[in-house]
């Protein structure tokens, strides 16, 4: 019996057993992923698959693409092309090389599939298409040669078809698949222990919950909702894990030749319009009732497998049925033929597929087979107090594959969420909800805004869409054991334990190596691609995106990244930024950056000079995105700030050996000297003096010997204590200060006394302090103040009196009154007694030569109400024992801005990052168009900066007129133009009276004189 046997209906209707057999027969040439029971097994099933690729022995659903690739110069003027017997799958490249002839005799092949006639096949013969014209069709092109709309769909549909079928194969024979990576993350999936400490999966449910109940489909278009996070959060995973409690039916629909975790599903074909369900009916008219079959099919095999067992433990073994290597198979079989028999039952209705009486007879039909499944549903119990009695979801996860349309007009996603209407509604015992999943589609994908939703329900009748679920808090998941010291801290299998729960996972498993680890989460930085071969291309000329841009750098530098700006979503969606909230209109994606080691070691590679493409490369889009006011910059030019203290820290990396030998898998996230990294970050001779001036110090000295860490920032949202600062330590992460948090910006962690080695507690920790400032055409007055009281841990509250030494930063981008020089330390003036003699108590203290006065013994704090007793005397006199400041001017200071690498590329660029703030002036590369914006906002620009843009002009067109800023271009410069300026009686009364004005002032003061007076006689008197 041939495969491509049609099947009637009568044949559908036989035995459920035949047709089992029928599809069980069909073997899976074409699965998604090789059998990865063992590594050897893993390394034949791909070789073969790659050997049966590479002859065209695997059925792509595309089975007459048997052309053959001869030259069109060859066989320009034949009448007949005759093609290659050999089964190969064309390449782009081959296609592009095809005559007319060779084209007319393919799709003459294809007729019969695409249903085209014969003059359907004249018109595309006539116009003389050629295969790179065949490449480049659309249906509205194939319109104006004169095709319908029907065969226009279907051959530009077929032309898409090609192209991407295409890219699947050539992916695979690309062979970049690692088996190993495939194992761990399968491994990872399914057998780690599942940890939920903040109760996502019960949040979950009470928000499916929550809208199961408010089901009508008056007030809402369908009953669905979008899981909305980025990727390794464990979306899936929660899916699975929810199917133990909620009865479940998981479906992925990842592509075909994915070679993604969880692989996908037997039934996928089916539900993606692939394969045709039924050969007697349309494929595509009739997607709707394909997924009405699907939800009849399962309520109709869950009557069956749920009451042959007990309730206990029901909804697990119901999950594992459908996602286990040895059931899954089976099931999705029997689903199939499920509907294979189902599909013939439904109402007929009527080709308009808005109409509602025919919605109305699909929702009866459905209600019929979901009655008898609910009160099998009543089998099943309680679960932590949470009612999960009479419920049902449908999940559909890599959900994105949907948005693909098989016409025009309507896509495989409307098609399900217009079959999603027949669900029974809540007041009909209705508790039916799908989800949708998807680590790479925006959420305009699923949870559009009603504006830009396509049905006419949602955006003309005003339903609602219900919200999307995005607090996924699977972050910094309970670990058996943190690090105790530094160099423990450093190691990949304990910073993999802070962030998502993927890359411990990964290592947990044991078939991963750390750096195949750190390999995965660079590849998910730049949007899931092939890093080497992203590489090549980069350095090959080709530009970094603002996606890559931000996907990179947002890890390490913490950008801050405008709610509505259109690339919050696909920074979501692609670029593993996550998401934390989205407002009811679904116009507001607030994004922003967690603290995650693994994607900030992940990111220093990318812009090493030496393993990546640069810094320098992926700093030049964000320059525009500043400018255009899609990245905050700071108003004090923090990001630059970090940046530079980032990019200091990566070279000092590189001139450290490695401390294991693992592929450079943590050649970023090691600790080292403060000394060493100060190296790197001031030139030389700056760097010699700060070393020196320590070191003539005893109590400051110790700062030579103190270690850092860190190779990302955070934002907080609080003052930190010392117990916080010792957390960002073991992470390596150095924090941004609040929003107008008091004397600094940033805070870096330092640990003194014990080396790397040494058990890290708030004994040891100390700090930098790093005050910015960006003074491009001002002074700072206040310098003195702002780089030592103001930037001390007193000040900024983090403790009252230092325990330790630190060091404060003073990172003036710009200009400070009276210092000429890139630096200064400033020196310490006359001292008080009280201070003095504190000082001189202090030094014996550290000395070991212990109190002999009244000074507070202070240790480290952890409330302020514990330092009430400390007064002003003692915190001066701690301060200037403790601290040593730095003041670093302009730019010059900083080592590696000065030396020489190609023009000095990166200190032109962030020279511009300085300056590159929100200015619709700076965004126009047109001289003239500079100048008409400044016109169009008056007072906002200097009369200066206005007549050198005139004068620009004038330059170059004579006869653009020279105008000022703010003054009216009919108003003369001088004070009697703008007073004597004439007025029309009804304008005369709009302008308030200058005298009146003038008299009001006069009595105003004279009123104030008489109070003074009057109190200055009754104080007499007193």
């Amino acid at each position: 019996m041939s495969n491509k046997r049609k099947i009637t209906e009568s044949e559908a209707s036989t035995s459920s057993a035949d047709s089992t057999i029928e599809i069980k027969r069909r073997k899976t040439e074409d699965s998604i992923i090789p059998d990865v029971s063992t590594s050897d097994a893993s390394n034949s099933s791909i070789n073969d698959l790659k050997t049966e690729l590479t002859h065209g022995k695997v059925d792509f659903g595309l089975e007459d693409l048997d052309i053959g690739g001869e030259s069109a110069q060859d066989n320009v003027g034949k009448e007949e092309v005759e093609t290659p017997s050999q089964d190969v799958t064309p390449n782009k490249e081959e296609i592009e090389t095809w005559a007319p002839q060779q084209i007319n005799k393919f799709l003459k092949k294809k007729s019969k599939e695409l249903f085209l006639r014969e003059k359907d096949l004249n018109i595309i013969k006539d116009n003389w298409i050629a295969g790179q014209d065949f490449l480049l069709l659309t249906k509205e092109e194939l319109m104006r040669y004169g095709l319908k709309g029907g065969p226009a769909t279907r051959i530009a549909f077929l032309v898409e078809k090609l192209k991407v079928e295409k890219q699947a194969i050539q992916t695979i024979l690309d062979f970049r698949y690692d088996p190993k990576e495939y194992i761990a993350v399968e491994k990872a999936f399914s057998d780690s222990e599942y940890c939920d400490p903040h109760g996502v999966v019960k949040s979950f449910c009470e928000h499916v919950d929550k809208n199961m109940m408010q089901w009508d489909s008056k007030e809402y278009y369908s009953p669905y909702c979008a899981l909305i996070q980025a990727s390794a959060f464990g979306k899936s995973r929660l899916m699975v894990e929810i199917g133990k409690f909620l009865p479940v039916s998981y479906v992925c629909l990842r592509k075909e030749y994915s070679n993604g975790y969880p692989p996908r599903c037997p039934i996928a074909d089916i539900l993606t319009g692939k394969k045709k369900l039924n050969y007697t009916t349309e494929l595509i008219a009739d997607m709707g009732k394909v997924y009405v079959a699907y939800f009849c099919a399962v309520f109709d095999l869950i009557n069956d497998f749920f009451n042959d067992m007990n309730a206990e433990g029901l909804a697990e073994r119901w999950i594992q049925k459908q996602i286990s290597k040895e059931s899954s198979q089976d099931f999705w079989s029997a689903v199939e033929v499920k509907m294979r028999e189902i599909i013939l039952q439904l109402p007929s209705g009527t080709k308009n597929p808005n109409e509602p009486t025919y919605i109305t007879e699909l929702g009866a039909f459905v209600s019929q087979y979901w009655n008898l499944t609910r009160l099998c549903l009543e089998r099943l119990w309680r679960i932590d107090d949470y009612e999960v009695k009479s419920r049902y979801l449908f999940v559909f996860d890599e959900a994105r594959i949907l948005n693909e349309k098989i016409e025009q007009t309507w896509s495989n996603f409307e098609w399900l969420r217009y079959a999603m209407m027949t669900l029974p509604e809540q007041y009909h015992n209705g508790r039916v909800f799908c989800v949708f999943l998807d680590t790479t589609s925006k959420i305009s994908n699923f949870s559009p805004p009603n504006h830009l939703d396509p049905s006419f329900r949602v955006h003309q009748k005003g339903r609602k869409l219900f919200p999307p679920f995005v607090e996924v808090a699977f972050v910094d998941l309970p670990a058996e054991r943190l690090p105790q010291s530094l160099a423990e801290s450093s190691l990949p299998q304990h910073f993999f334990k802070f962030g998502r729960p993927l890359w411990t996972a990964l290592h947990r498993s044991g078939n991963l190596r750390s750096a195949a680890v750190i390999s995965i989460a660079t590849s998910k930085l730049i949007g899931g691609m092939d890093y080497n071969s992203w590489l090549d291309k980069k350095k090959n000329g080709e530009r970094i995106s603002d996606l890559e841009c931000l996907g990179i750098l947002g890890p390490r530098l913490c950008l801050d990244i405008v709610p509505q700006c259109e690339l919050a979503p696909t920074l979501t969606a692609s670029y593993m930024r996550p998401c934390f909230y989205i407002n009811d209109a679904r116009t507001t994606i607030m994004t922003g950056c967690i603290s995650e080691a693994t994607l900030a070691e992940a990111s220093a590679h990318v812009t090493s000079e030496s393993q990546g493409v640069g810094l320098v490369r992926v700093l030049e889009p964000l320059i525009n995105m500043m400018k255009e006011g899609l990245v905050e910059g700071g108003y004090r030019g923090e990001v630059v700030a970090r940046l530079i203290l980032l990019h200091a820290w990566d070279r000092a990396c590189d001139a450290l050996p490695s401390l294991i030998n693992e592929e450079s898998s943590n050649w970023f996230s090691r600790p080292m000297p403060l000394v060493s990294y100060l190296k790197y970050l001031l030139n030389y001779k700056v760097y010699c003096d700060v070393i020196c001036k320590m070191d003539e110090d005893d109590i400051k000295k110790k700062l030579l010997k103190a270690y850092i860490r860190f190779n990302h920032f955070v934002a907080i949202t609080y003052t930190p204590r010392p117990r916080h600062i010792l957390e960002a330590l073991k992470r390596g992460t150095a924090f941004v200060c609040k929003r107008n948090q008091q004397g600094t910006d940033l805070i870096i962690p330092l640990v003194m006394n014990i080396g790397i080695h040494g058990h890290m507690s708030l004994e040891n920790i100390s700090y930098v302090l790093v005050s910015v400032k960006n003074y491009q055409k001002s002074a700072d007055n206040n310098y003195f103040n702002n780089a030592t009281s103001m930037n001390s841990p007193s000040n900024v509250r983090i403790e009252q009196l230092p325990t330790l030494p630190f060091l404060s930063l003073y990172m003036q981008f710009g200009k400070v009154a009276g210092v000429d020089e890139e630096y200064n330390i400033p020196q310490v003036g006359t001292l008080s007694r009280t201070t003095e003699s504190n000082m001189k108590e202090i030094q014996r203290r550290e000395k070991n030569e212990g109190f002999s006065g009244s000074l507070p013994r202070k240790r480290k704090c952890e409330s302020n109400s514990e330092d009430s007793e400390v007064n002003n005397s003692d915190e001066h006199a701690y301060r200037l024992s403790y601290q040593f400041a730095i003041g670093l001017f302009g730019l010059t200071a900083y080592g590696f801005l000065q030396e020489n690498d190609s023009g000095n590329q990166l200190l032109n660029t962030v020279r511009q990052l300085l300056v590159a703030w929100r200015d619709p002036v700076d965004c126009q590369t047109d001289e003239k168009k500079r100048f008409l914006v400044q016109q169009m906002q008056p007072m906002v620009y200097t009369s200066e900066e206005a007549a050198i843009s005139s004068r620009s002009q004038s330059r170059s067109q004579s006869t653009t007129p020279s105008v000022k800023t703010g003054v009216h271009p009919e108003t003369r410069e001088t004070e009697s133009s703008l007073t004597t300026a004439s007025f029309d009686s009804r304008e005369q009364k709009l302008i308030p009276n200058q005298q009146k004005f003038e008299a009001d002032i006069a009595q105003a003061i004279e009123a104030c004189k008489m109070f003074q007076e009057k109190a200055a006689k009754a104080n007499v008197v007193a």
